[in-house]
């Protein structure tokens, strides 16, 4: 199957385009797997600081 130059061309642009997305979604969703790691952490300090003020309160 004969292609023009232009077929390839839009083949490449393609190519570019969907690797530049999915290059895109991996970081942002490696930001957000890292961020709720962080909340995971922020969560259970504040339950032991919550836990810790209940034994100084006794």
């Amino acid at each position: 199957m004969p292609s023009t130059i232009e077929d390839v061309i839009k083949d490449v642009e393609k190519l570019v385009h969907d690797f530049g997305v999915s290059f895109y979604r991996d970081k942002v969703q490696q930001q957000i797997d890292e961020s709720n790691r962080a909340l995971q952490a922020v969560e259970k300090q504040q339950l032991r600081l919550v836990g810790q003020n209940k034994d100084l309160v006794k």
